[in-house]
């Protein structure tokens, strides 16, 4: 369950957006601000599989068609990490 109400001193949720077009990235960094939840942006599929593998988020906002790997490809990347595996 997410936390949405935790200050800056109490660990937070976060969530990764990973999308290749910048105006979704504002749209929906827009949206989640007033909710103070913490976001982390990766612009490639590469650069998700980098920032998931530092810290694994709470959620993972996907955008299906990029370019070099589709987010299906991603997902069944992130879910192959050890850190997913239940």
């Amino acid at each position: 369950m997410f936390d949405f109400t935790s200050t800056q001193n109490e660990s937070r949720d976060t969530i990764l957006i990973v999308d290749d077009s910048p105006s979704d990235i504002i749209s929906l960094t827009t949206l989640l601000k007033p909710l103070n939840i913490l976001t982390k942006i990766a612009t490639s599929p590469s650069r998700a599989l980098k920032l998931v593998s530092n810290n694994v988020p709470s959620l993972i906002l996907l955008d299906v068609y990029m370019k070099d790997m589709n987010g299906f490809q991603l997902c069944q990347k992130i879910k192959q990490n050890y850190l997913f595996k239940r």
